[in-house]
């Protein structure tokens, strides 16, 4: 089932929490994250206008996007999704000058379905205005072993000046994140928690606790969304024929489940590590593509003879097999065709008295 990177390698945060002019506001993948992974990337941004535009960076898919305006000013946040590539560095987002406490959260996540990761569209927000926490959000997925995702921002008129924040996570959750803009006056605080979901059906999120108007909460944004299932494990290959290849060799037979009923964008690779198909990977020649089978001419290219090497199977929607599967360069079509052949001769003498 999908799963959450809970630990720090697993998130990127950053905050910009003054009123300076900002144009944009960029980080870059958790430092766990490898290529083909999720990533969810979580914006807020506080404005005087409603609505304001946020631009997100090639390559993500915006999927929610929320906004409360309180009478004076509002949050805005908008949640994206990215399958993570080789070669993935950093990503800006573009805001309006106006914006103040902005707030950038990317997520990794594996296990996921690359064909569909978003299993139930997000809520719609529910706002509060000096009236107390926001009531219980229910969800229903579509998919077993899904991941619910509970995200919250609310303001605080007096935060921090040296205070405690005001919640916590949601009692049936597990919690990522409760972070405030700043230390000092008020503050943009944002929360993410998460459970699973093990069976189709409806899902309660408990609420955040203590969020009310004596405790100085100016409002609250509340919303959630689930990730659906690898459906299985995503790609998986069980077996290659032969797995002795030589460069040029032809008819190549790669057998699996999870490939995707068309190639698309998906590609195999052959590289040197046996957990990250972009390290020293040599693209391969597909010749034949289908769900559960794949033919392909070998590409050497730089890969050493006569030592293991590692092919992947990544799908169309970025996915690839966890580990690689061991095969290995002997020597090359061309070279089989020209080795000399030698000749032994056999001389029966008989001796005879």
């Amino acid at each position: 089932m999908p799963t959450v990177d809970v630990s720090a390698g697993g998130r990127t945060l950053v905050w910009n929490n003054d009123a300076a002019a900002r144009a944009t506001i960029s980080g870059g993948p958790p430092e766990n994250a490898v290529p083909g992974d999720l990533l969810l990337a979580f914006v807020s941004v506080v404005s005087a206008n409603n609505p304001v535009t946020i631009t997100p960076p090639s390559g993500w898919t915006q999927f929610f996007t929320p906004s409360y305006l309180n009478g004076l000013f509002s949050t805005q946040f908008r949640v994206y999704r990215r399958i993570m590539q080789a070669g993935d560095t950093t990503w800006s987002w573009d805001v309006p000058s106006d914006t103040a406490d902005e707030g950038l959260l990317i997520l990794r996540v594996t296990g996921f379905d690359a064909n569909l990761p978003i299993d139930s569209a997000p809520t719609s927000p529910a706002g509060s205005s000096d009236t107390g926490s926001p009531p219980s959000q229910a969800i229903s997925t579509t998919s077993p072993d899904a991941l619910v995702f509970n995200f919250i921002t609310y303001k605080n008129s007096s935060k921090l000046d040296g205070g405690a924040i005001n919640t916590n996570y949601p009692t049936n959750m597990t919690g990522i994140l409760l972070q405030p803009s700043r230390t000092s006056s008020s503050a943009i605080i944002m929360g993410l928690a998460f459970r699973d979901a093990p069976t189709v059906g409806i899902y309660n999120q408990d609420p955040w606790p203590n969020l009310s108007a004596s405790n100085d909460i100016d409002y609250v944004n509340l919303y959630s969304f689930s990730i659906r299932n690898g459906l299985g494990g995503g790609v998986t290959i069980s077996n290659v024929t032969p797995t002795t290849l030589a460069n040029g060799q032809t008819g190549i037979t790669i057998t699996g489940t999870g490939f995707g009923a068309t190639q698309g964008s998906g590609q195999v690779r052959i590289g040197t590590s046996n957990s990250n198909p972009a390290t020293g990977a040599v693209a391969q020649a597909v010749t034949a593509w289908s769900d559960t089978s794949i033919t392909i001419t070998a590409v050497q290219g730089a890969l050493p003879s006569g030592s293991t090497v590692f092919l992947y199977v990544t799908e169309n929607g970025g996915t690839s097999n966890s580990t690689g599967f061991p095969v290995s360069f002997g020597a090359s079509a061309a070279q089989l065709i020209a080795a000399p052949r030698r000749q032994v001769f056999v001389i029966d003498k008989t001796i005879q008295h």
